[in-house]
């Protein structure tokens, strides 16, 4: 009993006095950059990919990813709409399942110049309209995307469903 005692002593002054011989607190020996930070992307998530959404308004949804948004993280993504009703969306990576299943998106126009703000801008003069852009924007991408999911057999009703 007393040799138990005696080496627990020896071990918890050991580490005091590893503790006091450092001159910097642990959180000072690894700084953290916000600026030197890049979004990570989970690798099987890529654009193109079909993803299953789990949480939120279209919750168990099947979409399709366009690209990940540089200022955020956030993974921009869109169902398309006129299959299964999801819009051009932002989504946190955490909140979606990969799929195995691609899609051909080289045609789908998704402007760099347009970022995070442009697309999801919203004009609050009414309320009871859906700004005229945003319509605008989810026919041109989907007009190509729809014409590739069409390409690949069962896709569609895949999605869909």
């Amino acid at each position: 009993m007393y040799h138990k005692r005696v080496y627990g002593l020896l071990r918890l002054r050991t580490v005091a006095l590893f503790l006091n011989m450092r001159r910097k607190p642990l959180w000072l020996l690894r700084p953290r950059s916000r600026r030197s930070f890049s979004w990570l992307t989970i690798a099987s998530i890529t654009p193109g990919t079909v993803l299953i959404i789990l949480a939120g308004r279209f919750k168990g949804k099947r979409v399709v990813l366009l690209k990940q948004l540089i200022t955020s993280g956030l993974l921009l993504v869109t169902g398309p709409f006129k299959i299964n009703g999801v819009p051009l969306r932002r989504v946190n990576q955490s909140y979606v399942i990969a799929t195995s299943t691609r899609v051909d998106i080289s045609g789908v126009n998704v402007e760099k110049k347009k970022g995070e703000g442009e697309f999801f801008e919203a004009e609050k003069e009414e309320k009871n309209t859906f700004p005229q852009e945003k319509k605008d924007d989810q026919k041109s991408v989907d007009t190509t995307l729809i014409q590739s999911i069409e390409a690949v057999p069962d896709l569609k009703s895949y999605l869909g469903a």
